[in-house]
């Protein structure tokens, strides 16, 4: 199994929910996109797995908890991003369409992304949790060449939009650590394909 592109994810909060001062909390976000994921050089049958940029994402997680009747916690979530790509050297067959012989640059459109989510805790321990997932990306370009010499090939990728539909458990060891596994369900948006993807994350907070 390929793995994609690694991120880094960080968030600085801002405010803090407490009882007493119920506040949402508030965090600033910035994470770093690594293109680790095989893009290009692909061979006739193999499927390419990253975009080959690195992207830098900045956002806002805004959290707000609510007390239920039966004494469990509800967590609602709105996140927002947005990422910024850099380009990259495409080569031969790749993930932006292109065949062997191809030397050229791509230039991925940014992206946002618009997350609502809620989380109920089950036990101490255990949470179910559901996201709403609207992604919308700008246009992508591609120039290049065949065969070094040959015509300029200029291309221009149309944007995007989807809905995508996220439901997970949780199991938190402590209040600082837990695992997430999940799948990531999108059905066909505008010139996007009906995908499901499985996740799994891993949380630690200092």
């Amino acid at each position: 199994m390929a793995g994609g592109d690694f991120k880094l994810l960080s968030q600085l909060r801002l405010t803090h929910f407490t009882a007493e001062h119920r506040f949402p909390t508030i965090a600033i976000i910035l994470n770093e996109v690594l293109p680790t994921g095989t893009y290009d050089r692909l061979g006739p049958r193999q499927a390419g797995h990253g975009s080959g940029a690195f992207a830098t994402e900045l956002g806002v997680n805004v959290q707000q908890y609510f007390l239920l009747g039966n004494g469990r916690l509800l967590r609602a979530r709105i996140n927002v991003l947005k990422r910024f790509p850099n380009g990259a050297d495409v080569h031969d067959r790749s993930v932006y369409g292109t065949s062997p012989g191809f030397r050229g640059h791509a230039s991925p459109g940014r992206q946002t992304t618009l997350i609502g989510a809620v989380e109920y805790s089950v036990t101490r321990e255990w949470v179910l949790a559901f996201d709403v997932i609207r992604e919308s990306s700008s246009r992508t370009g591609l120039r290049g060449r065949y065969g070094g010499g040959g015509p300029l090939v200029k291309q221009q990728f149309p944007s995007s939009r989807s809905i995508g539909f996220a439901p997970a458990i949780e199991y938190n060891w402590s209040d600082r650590t837990g695992i997430l596994l999940g799948v990531w369900v999108s059905p066909k948006g505008h010139n996007t394909r009906t995908s499901v993807t499985p996740a799994i994350a891993i949380s630690r907070f200092w």
